[in-house]
């Protein structure tokens, strides 16, 4: 059991954790900081406090809310789906309970814990474990912003001061700017690595996020194009100085035997066995197992047509579980499933036994990657091509994707699947398409079509027979979510997203 586990059974942690309802503290009570960070053990255990929440708003599938939009995922038509369903057909709301009370508060509660890490780690004497420890503060507050704001696009941006519930938000290019300015922070101060301790980014985790941010700013709504070439050279000293290399098999990535693999940059650490449910990757196991056939949750599938249009090879036979194992051992396959939609096999290991289904896992300990190696070829490979035009190395990373995708030697050219000679439009069209396969069902798809403005597009290909039909209008101001309903009324200062205003 790394460090971060053991970390996480402290009592103290939960006596920092700030609350986050509302954007507002409530300060009476807490530990002050001079009488709190004497020692770089207080230190540390205030940045674990951090991490708790960021796990708490992963471990279920409620974080995939907004990326139910994508066309590599859908839900059930009824039961207590509805916060899935509105995002899935167009139609969302304010009142989202799930979107808000297990996505916007556990978020804001890592970037009110990251800024008590932030604000207060100077009370220390300079030394490279107190630089470390702060750089993970400035890391998660950095991912944390970057993911919301993704999401709902203005934000308070909150750094230093306790939160009065009266706060304006901040434009997006603000938002940006701040997560990228920690994120340098994080990259000059974090270490080459973690001996031991798997759970903590290191300077290349740093890095490979601010690739991802730096491409996300060249897209849709800043546009800025002069950060592709950014994007670009940090996403290429990961892939020549990192300690990472591709996995030879896309299945092994998803056998919780290879956790913190080679080709993991960062990942989320859950362990269902240390000793309380509530660290394990629930969605793993139940959510993406079919109700009636597995005894699952049914919170999200793929849609048909993605499954369909998948390129065929060993990348879609591990994303994808087709036939499903009754309790008495019958198989049934998809087509004839009460669903009739294909599932996601990434998150089975370890969770559903076929041998005996009646004991299947509610949750696991499979780790979840929140950037892996692929995603930084990728993102080279992209931004490279936006900033003069594809190189060798360019397409060199893009196939080296595609090559495993067909179950090929990764280094090895092959004519059967390697690209070359595309102008740049036709090259950016085959990573985006590389990055829809590549990363299914794991809530990149969706900020994809944001990004590319290609949502209008992609979903005017719906068969709204076989799917969820679309019943709110598709067009921009359906690409970020509602602020909740409950921080409208509380904060005057607030105006609400056009999905919803």
């Amino acid at each position: 059991m790394d460090k971060l586990k053991i970390l996480f059974t402290f009592i103290f942690v939960s006596s920092l954790m700030l609350g986050c309802t509302n954007l507002k503290e409530d300060p009476k009570g807490l530990l002050t900081p001079e009488t709190f960070f004497s020692t770089q053990a207080d230190l540390e255990a205030s940045v674990t406090a951090a991490y708790r929440p960021l796990l708490t708003a992963f471990a279920n599938t409620q974080a995939a809310i907004p990326g139910m939009g994508g066309d590599d995922l859908t839900t059930q038509a009824g039961g207590n789906k509805e916060p899935f369903r509105e995002f899935d057909q167009f139609k969302t709301s304010a009142n989202n309970v799930w979107l808000t009370g297990d996505v916007w508060n556990p978020l804001w509660e890592v970037i009110y814990n990251s800024n008590n890490v932030i604000n207060n780690y100077e009370l220390l004497d300079e030394t490279e474990e107190r630089n470390a420890a702060a750089a993970q503060g400035f890391f998660l507050r950095a991912y944390t912003y970057f993911y919301m704001v993704r999401i709902w696009g203005d934000l308070p941006l909150i750094t230093t001061e306790v939160p009065t519930g009266e706060e304006f938000r901040d434009p997006v290019q603000d938002i940006y700017m701040q997560v990228i300015a920690d994120l340098k922070f994080a990259e000059a101060n974090l270490p080459d690595s973690w001996p031991g301790e798997p759970g903590r980014p290191t300077k290349w985790s740093a890095k490979s996020i601010l690739a991802k941010v730096y491409l996300t700013n060249a897209g849709w709504p800043l546009k800025d194009q002069s950060k592709y070439a950014m994007a670009a050279s940090t996403a290429l000293e990961v892939i020549n100085s990192g300690p990472y290399a591709l996995l030879d098999n896309y299945a092994d990535l998803w056998k919780i035997e290879n956790n913190n693999n080679s080709e993991s940059v960062f990942s989320l650490q859950f362990c269902a066995e240390c000793g309380d449910w509530s660290y394990g990757l629930w969605w793993s196991a139940f959510s993406t197992l079919p109700e009636s056939e597995e005894g699952g949750w049914d919170d999200f599938y793929s849609e048909v047509a993605y499954f369909e249009d998948f390129p065929d090879g060993p990348r879609k036979d591990a994303t994808f579980h087709t036939d499903f194992i009754k309790p008495d051992g019958t198989i049934v396959p998809w087509q004839n499933s009460v669903r009739k939609h294909p599932y996601y096999a990434k998150w089975r290991d370890g969770g559903h036994d076929p041998a005996n289904p009646s004991k299947s896992k509610k949750a696991t300990s499979q780790k979840m990657y929140l950037m892996r190696l692929s995603n930084v070829k990728l993102i080279y490979a992209e931004a490279k091509n936006m900033s003069g035009g594809a190189d060798v190395e360019a397409y060199e990373q893009l196939n080296q994707i595609r090559r495993r995708a067909a179950g090929l030697p990764i280094d090895t050219p092959d004519g059967s699947v390697d690209l070359s000679g595309l102008s740049v439009e036709e090259f950016h069209d085959a990573v985006i398409e590389e990055r829809k396969w590549e990363f299914g069902g794991e809530w990149e798809r969706w900020f994809d079509m944001t990004r590319n403005e290609i949502v209008e597009e992609v979903v005017a290909q719906r068969d709204n027979v076989v799917e969820l039909p679309i019943v709110g209008t598709v067009t921009k101001d359906n690409y970020y979510a509602p602020i909740p309903a409950n921080d409208m009324i509380l904060n005057p200062n607030f105006v609400q997203n056009p999905c919803c205003d």
